[in-house]
């Protein structure tokens, strides 16, 4: 049973009790204006007790039980760039929370903190670390540590990134970017046929960067996405995205043909070069490294330069993903066939990426409708 005392003016309380393994552990509070506010206090203490609460994790500092929490569920079960965000949010909850316990932090500091968290960084950024830190919050509720969630309805603020209309090239635009880089396609140049393979397929750039010579097929013309390129952090081939990653392509001949001429100017260069190329990478460049994505966001730079794209309205080569997706649906292919050809993990994550494209056209979509219901009378 709990014991109340008075300290001063305020009351306080301190509940022990005897764990799995016979050790003993207490937990005082204090601060309680009346007794009773003590006493109704102790009482829930003991109630979670009794159900299997561990009230000593909720003296761990925020910070503390989020490490805690991502080394024993998250570490070495997610993908590489996800596993790098984990400390950074460490770090970010140290900066402003320092060693107030868990099981302090309101509704109100939290969304102070994401109020402030915001003025420096994306609303994307804002919303990972509160979806991250909610799932942990989720799980400190489930073992008891917490009996509520300080992030239920917290509002996420930021800069909303780039506008839509400058995440794609315009057909006349997207059709240039293509034309020149099919020129310039050769082993010495090997940004433009990354430029070639990323607008020609919707590829992300550590998918293009981790072809191997295996994964294409000339006689059928595609291209097998099966592992990617990590040109951030370990520079090897890692797993896809997901498993949805994992795809075959449909490209044009051109395309193969292009890269099976790539493919013999690189077995050239190996010959007189002495280097060898033991992953077989398509990407491998004559100075024996393998192409960086910030070479292919270079030598796009300099084509949209070249077409008369201002600087604020030029794309990355993300951007040629969008524009691919663009295109295709400008063309009325089915939503669920261009998923599959991104490798999205479901085809809500399509419509919910390019729905600012599908609602541009509703109203021819809504014209045919009526023209086909029509034929009906």
């Amino acid at each position: 049973m709990a014991s109340i005392t008075k300290r001063g003016s305020k009351w306080q309380y301190r509940v022990s009790w005897r764990d799995a393994d016979g050790k003993q552990h207490s937990k005082n509070k204090s601060g309680f204006r009346t007794k009773t506010e003590a006493a109704n206090d102790a009482r829930q203490a003991e109630l979670e007790l009794s159900q299997g609460a561990n009230l000593n994790r909720g003296e761990l500092s925020l910070p503390d039980y989020w490490h805690d929490w991502y080394t024993t569920y998250k570490s070495g079960k997610r993908a590489t760039a996800t596993e790098y965000f984990y400390p950074i949010i460490e770090k970010t909850l140290k900066q402003y929370f320092g060693k107030e316990t868990i099981k302090d932090v309101t509704p109100t500091e939290w969304q102070t903190f994401l109020n402030q968290y915001a003025t420096n960084h994306s609303h994307a950024t804002g919303t990972k670390v509160n979806g991250y830190v909610r799932a942990m919050v989720r799980s400190a509720i489930n073992e008891q540590t917490l009996r509520s969630d300080f992030t239920f309805d917290a509002e996420v603020g930021g800069s909303k990134g780039i506008k839509e209309s400058n995440k794609y090239l315009q057909l006349d635009k997207f059709k240039q970017v293509n034309q020149i880089a099919f020129e310039r396609a050769t082993f010495n140049y090997l940004s433009y046929v990354g430029i070639v393979i990323g607008a020609q397929s919707g590829m992300r750039a550590s998918e293009v960067l981790g072809l191997t010579w295996d994964c294409i097929d000339y006689e059928n013309h595609t291209l097998t996405v099966n592992k990617s390129w990590d040109y951030i952090h370990k520079k090897e081939l890692k797993a896809t995205k997901n498993e949805a990653s994992n795809r075959v392509i449909e490209v044009l001949p051109s395309v193969t043909e292009l890269l099976k001429k790539i493919h013999t100017q690189q077995i050239e260069w190996e010959m007189k070069s002495g280097h060898r190329n033991p992953l077989e990478l398509v990407f491998m460049s004559n100075r024996g490294t393998v192409l960086t994505d910030a070479a292919l966001n270079k030598t796009l730079s300099k084509i949209e330069t070249e077409i008369d794209i201002p600087i604020e309205h030029q794309i990355r080569f993300h951007g040629l993903r969008h524009t691919h997706v663009s295109y295709l649906i400008s063309q009325g292919l089915s939503i669920y066939y261009i998923s599959k050809r991104l490798g999205h993990a479901g085809i809500q994550i399509t419509m919910s990426t390019y729905s600012h494209l599908l609602d541009a056209q509703r109203s021819e979509q809504a014209s045919k409708a009526v023209a086909a219901l029509g034929m009906l009378q």
